[in-house]
């Protein structure tokens, strides 16, 4: 048992991923730093090792712990000194440790922002020419709310645009504004928004609205989709985004991707709540487009001045063109096949401290 509780010491020391088996005492030994890992579950522990390998900070964090814990270990005095007591039985000393104090990461945070450029900007993404560029939304309107000027643009590049509407709409009037049946009335209004923004091909999957679940058909719908139209972008929301089923979405996107090799280039578009931006476009040449698409439509406009929202959103990441003089912008945030795991950890973490939050 001690070489075992020795050698996971030394590995977090070194900010390694240390292996703990289930014997009693590695928790105690190595407090929170402990990995237990289910018997015979190999996925698990490739997972484990794979979150550690992929997160610096973390690595960094419980390797500064472990050299407080190990400068805290008791000496060999103390432990020659409560195995002669034992043997002469007496009293045992007390060789309770006193808890470490906490470490905060705040002090190597700090030294990092000292390294940092002043006021960093997102930089203006080049647009392809000629490519295929698979754009997700979860429902109809979110492609045009979230990169319909990039959509414009990408048109006007003889890029082929094909927008994938994953669910029916049917929650989309609870108030029962619409004259006629509201699944028809929400593909109605996306064909004709997308027609503003010059895109023609578009596919409504019908998944339940609201309740939008990762299932096998939907991995195989998603993995046909893929294979066929062979995307050079994929263009999807956030996880980031508060609508459950725009995160959902964007999960059950990432984990086909992920299935397939990552082959192609993800950017996450901002709905409900902005992304941290890697990239922005500059729509201001077909901003007056993109008000036209949202214009058409005039069911969800009965329920909010969406309008105005976008309008306010567009040009507030126009600040990030003031370099090129730009008035109108979309942020994006991309995700690259070597950090996108450890990037979308720290996503979803957060978008989880909001949810509970919420609560």
């Amino acid at each position: 048992m001690g070489w075992l509780i020795l050698a996971n010491l030394e590995a977090l020391v070194m900010g390694l991923p240390s292996v703990c088996t289930a014997v009693g005492g590695v928790p105690e030994v190595l407090g929170s730093g402990a990995r237990l890992v289910p018997a015979e579950n190999t996925s698990a522990l490739v997972s484990a090792l794979q979150s550690l390998l992929d997160d610096v900070e973390s690595r960094h964090y419980w390797a500064q712990q472990s050299r407080q814990w190990a400068h805290n270990w008791y000496d060999v005095r103390a432990i020659a000194d409560a195995y002669l007591a034992m043997y002469q039985g007496n009293p045992l000393p007390d060789l309770t440790r006193q808890p470490a104090p906490p470490i905060s990461p705040l002090r190597d945070w700090l030294q990092q922002v000292n390294q940092w450029q002043i006021c960093p900007l997102p930089k203006v993404l080049e647009l392809p020419q000629q490519a295929n560029v698979l754009v997700i939304a979860p429902h109809s309107d979110d492609e045009t709310f979230g990169c319909g000027g990039t959509l414009a643009l990408l048109q006007q590049k003889g890029c082929h645009v094909k927008v994938v509407i994953m669910t029916d709409g049917s929650q989309g009037d609870p108030q029962g504004y619409c004259n006629e049946d509201v699944v028809s009335c929400r593909q109605r209004e996306s064909i004709a928004a997308l027609n503003c923004l010059g895109v023609d091909d578009v596919m409504f999957l019908g998944e339940a609205d609201g309740n939008f679940r990762y299932t096998p058909a939907i991995a195989e719908q998603l993995t046909s989709i893929l294979d066929n139209f062979v995307a050079d972008w994929i263009l999807m929301p956030s996880v980031l985004d508060y609508h459950r089923d725009h995160v959902a979405v964007s999960l059950s996107v990432l984990t086909v991707w992920q299935q397939r090799g990552c082959r192609e280039r993800v950017f996450l578009y901002e709905i409900w709540e902005p992304v941290p931006a890697t990239w922005v476009v500059d729509i201001s040449a077909v901003f007056a487009v993109k008000q036209q698409a949202v214009q058409c439509y005039q069911l969800p406009l009965e329920y909010c001045d969406y309008l105005t929202v976008v309008t306010g959103l567009v040009k507030y990441r126009g600040l990030n063109l003031i370099e090129q003089s730009g008035q109108d912008a979309e942020a994006f945030l991309e995700l690259e096949p070597t950090s996108w795991r450890r990037v979308l950890s720290h996503l979803f973490n957060l978008r989880g401290y909001q949810e509970s939050v919420f609560q």
